[in-house]
């Protein structure tokens, strides 16, 4: 089975840069269309990650936020959901816009020709064909082969009066799997009577969490169904069950310093605790209500953190404000682990800025985009001092002594690559070189250094760990 990254394109609705208005709402039937598509490839096996943009940002920092979720992930596809504009034929003409895919190179032009085919015929508007362009900022900075549905026009009545977002997606997904596919949805001569959404509780089934109270650096407790609050983890341990149906309901967090932390609720949707302390109750008791999703925040420690969610195991490691959790497809969080990272780091990218921060063996950088690396930042949390020195395009070796947080290693604003680094702590780390690779790991001794000198090559991409 393959494995796919899909998106709505733009903010939502109502906030930051969402899309294209018309008769129809881009942003809106978008991710009706991004929905079902995720859900279709999951009916037939597949791996599906939602990298959509959920806040309240640019259109810039939306791009962004969206490739760096992407790019998390090593998949055969990713597929960004749109509705064009531009027709403004708002009274009907009968004639339709249509739809067109747009593509990177012609390595996706047959399933590029399936979709416009599939789509055209479903909803019987016009096929505008498969489209290529170097310049949209998803084609461009994915690291796997992307490709762009504009499904139909917002602002076309034809358009509108044809649409349908169950049909659109799964003419997508036929598209892409090359295969004709069900719904994925049985109607039975005889339903079964509604059960709880959350399952039935068995309490001797799957894994549960240690009995003993365990605090440390950073502490955690979940309140659980028909349990209430359970003993305190710390420092990675889970909290909650597995294979249980036992939702965790809210959660205390004694966090190192200062934490912002925000949930998602069933019913209520997200709710955000400013400066916990470890009383803070985040999220709701003897409502039966569950936590779907989960991002934590601060502004003097770089945490990870993980959640179980019903259905469809653990996510991956998260970092400071990243979503744990998958939000809108009513599966509950089962268990939760938090830990301090060892050592945290952001790489400055050419025509990108600022990463988000990276931490414990996460790539910061690029791969395979042909993009420069002109600073890093590292924040050291369980590896000592560091040291750092720089190899910079044009100046040459420049030694920054011991550095924290705010301290950037190479330049901002002077388009100038990063071509070597040396760096001394208690962790090992590695470097990816235009033409070469990825280094072998290396402990970070003062003395290795990893890139070139010399040969005008660039930085791409870094990893750290501890040791």
């Amino acid at each position: 089975m393959a494995v796919y990254n899909v998106h709505a394109g733009h903010c939502p609705q109502g906030k930051g840069a969402y899309g294209a208005v018309g008769i129809l709402k881009e942003s809106v039937e978008n991710r009706l269309v991004k929905d079902e598509v995720i859900r279709l490839l999951r009916v037939e096996g597949h791996t599906v990650y939602d990298c959509t943009c959920e806040e309240n940002t640019t259109q810039d920092g939306c791009l962004r936020k969206i490739v760096t979720k992407c790019n998390q992930h090593n998949v055969a596809l990713d597929v960004s959901i749109h509705l064009n504009s531009g027709r403004n034929d708002y009274k009907g003409d009968n004639s339709t816009g249509g739809t067109e895919v747009w593509n990177y190179d012609t390595r996706t032009k047959a399933i590029s020709d399936r979709i416009c085919s599939n789509i055209a015929k479903e909803l019987g508007i016009r096929n505008r064909g498969t489209k290529y362009n170097k310049n949209l900022y998803v084609l461009n900075n994915t690291s796997s082969q992307a490709l762009l549905v504009e499904c139909c026009f917002v602002d076309d009545k034809d358009d509108a009066d044809h649409w349908n977002a169950k049909k659109c997606a799964k003419a997508i997904v036929e598209g892409i799997l090359n295969k004709t596919i069900s719904s994925g949805f049985s109607k039975p001569e005889n339903p079964p009577k509604p059960v709880n959404p959350d399952g039935e509780v068995k309490d001797n089934a799957g894994m549960f969490q240690e009995k003993e109270d365990r605090t440390g650096e950073v502490s955690y407790q979940g309140h659980l169904r028909q349990i209430g609050w359970a003993n305190w983890q710390c420092d990675g341990r889970m909290i909650g069950s597995i294979g249980q149906n036992r939702r965790i309901e809210a959660l205390r967090i004694k966090p190192v310093n200062h934490m912002d932390v925000t949930v998602h609720i069933r019913n209520i949707g997200d709710k955000v605790y400013k400066n916990i302390t470890k009383d803070t109750v985040i999220g709701t008791t003897k409502q039966s209500l569950r936590l779907e999703a989960m991002k934590i925040e601060s502004g003097d420690t770089v945490y990870l953190y993980r959640v179980h969610q019903k259905d469809i195991g653990w996510s991956r490691w998260c970092v400071n404000g990243q979503w744990a959790g998958i939000k809108g497809k009513s599966k509950q969080i089962e268990a939760v682990e938090i830990k301090v990272a060892d050592i945290a780091y952001v790489a400055h990218v050419q025509g990108y800025g600022d990463t988000d921060w990276m931490a414990d063996g996460m790539t910061a950088g690029t791969i395979g985009q042909q993009k420069r690396m002109e600073a890093i930042r590292i924040k050291s949390q369980h590896c000592g001092k560091v040291y750092a020195q720089a190899h910079i395009q044009g100046s040459g070796w420049k030694d920054f002594g011991v550095i924290n947080q705010n301290t950037v290693i190479g330049t901002v604003g002077e388009d100038k690559r990063l071509e070597c680094l040396r760096l001394k702590g208690d962790f090992e780390w590695r470097a990816h070189i235009q033409g070469t690779g990825w280094t072998a790991w290396t402990k970070a001794d003062g003395v290795v250094t990893l890139g070139t000198v010399g040969q005008s090559l660039r930085l791409e991409a870094i990893e750290m760990r501890k040791g």
